[in-house]
């Protein structure tokens, strides 16, 4: 994988698709969960771990992260959206689909243009609705540092990427689209939040018709860091159980 995480059985695989080449990493057995990761690119969290244990887990890289090329015609996130779409039609049927940050803005534009491949949607403090303007000072990304990852080595090329697919603007054409997005949906986020506004999860919740909206307490913009502990299980019952994740369970 070419940097210093714990991959442990994760392992990389490619799909051919018409844009180019897409990497993604892989564990587990069981229903498949499509993962898309955050500007930092993606990580073997814990969580990742966790739910790789109950399914199949694909987390895609989005070309020019991680030292992969960029693919033809993929210049914004529309067209990021159109390429993950076109993976999802290997599948022949809907899959769950969970994103952090960037990847809950890819994420959302996902299921609004591909109803019918997506099943579940789990969103992570998602990027792509700011219009505030962000807070003096730098964010911070974890509330428990201790348990923060080390950064890796595509840091920087990373972050470019991001601000090559459009990073940081307003999606104002998805904010009027929210209404049409059809999967189940679980939003995120931590209460120690510095990075998205805490008016992301409210605009999601309202917009989305068939929506959760869940606080992880304690917990900022890194939540399968900063909480696994709970953030994995909650999202494990959501994807098992749908709604009635929120039905608590006869001991």
């Amino acid at each position: 994988m070419g940097d210093p995480w714990d991959w442990g059985t994760f392992r990389e695989e490619q799909a051919d698709l018409p844009t180019g080449t897409l990497h993604y990493a892989r564990a587990g057995e069981g229903p498949p969960l499509i993962v898309l990761h955050s500007a930092a690119g993606p990580r073997p969290s814990p969580v990742m771990h966790a739910l790789a244990a109950r399914h199949d887990v694909h987390m895609l890289t989005a070309p020019g992260f991680s030292g992969t090329p960029r693919h033809r015609g993929v210049d914004d996130i529309a067209g990021l959206a159109r390429m993950v779409g076109s993976f999802l039609e290997r599948f022949g049927k809907p899959v769950d689909v969970m994103g952090e940050s960037f990847g809950g803005w890819l994420a959302l534009r996902v299921a609004l243009h591909f109803p019918q491949a997506v099943d579940h949607l789990v969103l992570e403090g998602p990027a792509g609705l700011r219009e505030e303007q962000p807070a003096p000072g730098v964010p911070r990304i974890f509330a428990r540092e201790a348990t923060a990852p080390a950064a890796g080595p595509y840091l920087d090329a990373n972050r470019a990427a991001f601000a090559a697919y459009g990073g940081g603007v307003f999606d104002a054409e998805l904010a009027g689209r929210l209404g049409e997005i059809q999967a189940r949906t679980l939003v995120l986020m931590g209460t120690e939040e510095e990075v998205i506004p805490a008016s992301t999860g409210r605009r999601l919740k309202a917009g989305i018709p068939h929506s959760h909206l869940t606080y992880v307490y304690g917990a900022g913009h890194g939540l399968e860091y900063d909480a696994p502990e709970r953030v994995g299980p909650l999202i494990a019952r959501y994807l098992e159980r749908g709604e009635a994740f929120l039905v608590r369970q006869a001991s």
